[in-house]
């Protein structure tokens, strides 16, 4: 909800553990764009503050800063949160980053 409230051209925030993401999740390392799939992600970010679910609002509007203008956002140990202005551009921001 925290995502909405800060990103009024975001319609639809969806969020998954696909394997290869979560496990990229909990490296250090910056993700950087190598297949053609990349272009249309709009960025990638990474939350490390929580190892888990997002229970407060307070972690809600953290994760959403660390969002910022991208379309996804690691979350440590844990998964993936994208968003976009349909289902499909969410759904596909995940697919893209897991591959």
């Amino acid at each position: 909800s925290e995502i909405f409230r800060a990103r009024p051209d975001v319609h639809v925030v969806a969020h998954s553990h696909p394997i290869n993401a979560a496990i990229f999740s909990a490296c250090d390392a910056d993700i950087k764009g190598v297949c053609h799939e990349s272009v249309m992600l709009s960025g990638v970010a990474y939350y490390r503050k929580a190892k888990g679910l997002i229970r407060t609002v307070e972690q809600g509007r953290d994760l959403a800063s660390v969002l910022g203008g991208n379309s996804t956002v690691l979350m440590k140990n844990h998964g993936v949160t994208t968003c976009g202005q349909s289902i499909a551009a969410a759904a596909l921001a995940a697919i893209f980053v897991e591959r």
